[in-house]
């Protein structure tokens, strides 16, 4: 039996979701509730959840200051959200869980099946740090990127990430010092959370640093050229955004 906590500042959203927990899934049993984002950490340390049903906004602290103040998250997060879309772009990318309200029962039961599933407790902690790292990319002075890798997270400066190749659900992300680091996550993901950062679509395919662009020749449909000499085509769809860049 998997023990969870309900922490949300709504009695109601709390009331919601342990009744479709009790209706819809097996082997979870909901050992408390907290309505008080303060008193929740010590609630955590005292009961040692194996799952962790957590509100983002909530009034003091909100849940990823929650979740940093912690020293040792050894539970399943599922991240409950009403309308944060940047956090929903964060959480897809590090591949966590996470539900929307009002609750699909369907996404429900996904969770908590996919939370069994999992293999290891440390791969839990990998994938929060690399939610908490990427939603302050873009207060950082010196923004770098997060990205899970097979033995850990790799930090990678946005500014030094020339351009990025889409190859169908993964995605090759290559860099100033020729190297290329391998993903399992597709270009809409990355080019989601590098959106303000310099970068253009200029292909179904290729994301592009605009710092590292020498040159743009138009015959052929059109192509730029990089600073490491790369060639790269530009779609049709994406040839206006080529053209502002240049006029700017």
């Amino acid at each position: 039996m998997l023990k969870s906590i309900i922490i949300d500042d709504e009695k109601m959203a709390i009331e919601a979701l342990a009744e479709d927990i009790k209706t819809y899934t097996e082997d979870v049993e909901i050992i408390a509730t907290c309505s008080d984002s303060s008193k929740a950490k010590s609630l955590i340390e005292k009961l040692k959840p194996d799952i962790v049903f957590l509100d983002i906004e909530m009034p003091g602290l909100n849940g990823f200051q929650l979740l940093e103040s912690i020293d040792l998250i050894n539970f399943s997060v599922v991240f409950v959200t009403a309308y944060d879309q940047f956090a929903l772009k964060a959480f897809e990318f590090s591949a966590a869980d996470y539900l929307v309200k009002p609750v699909d029962r369907k996404r429900l039961v996904s969770t908590i099946n996919t939370i069994k599933e999992k293999k290891a407790k440390d791969e839990i902690d990998c994938k929060l740090s690399v939610i908490l790292h990427n939603l302050k990319i873009s207060t950082s002075a010196y923004p770098t990127l997060a990205v899970p890798s097979l033995d850990g997270i790799e930090f990678v400066p946005v500014d030094e990430i020339m351009y990025l190749k889409s190859d169908g659900n993964y995605c090759n992300i290559f860099l100033v010092d020729d190297k290329k680091i391998y993903v399992s996550k597709t270009l809409k993901h990355f080019a989601n959370l590098l959106d303000g950062f310099g970068f253009i679509r200029i292909h179904q395919s290729y994301f592009v640093n605009v710092r590292f662009i020498r040159k743009y020749i138009k015959h052929n449909g059109g192509e730029i050229v990089l600073s490491n000499k790369k060639s790269i085509p530009i779609s049709r769809q994406h040839r206006g955004k080529i053209l502002q860049y240049i006029q700017k």
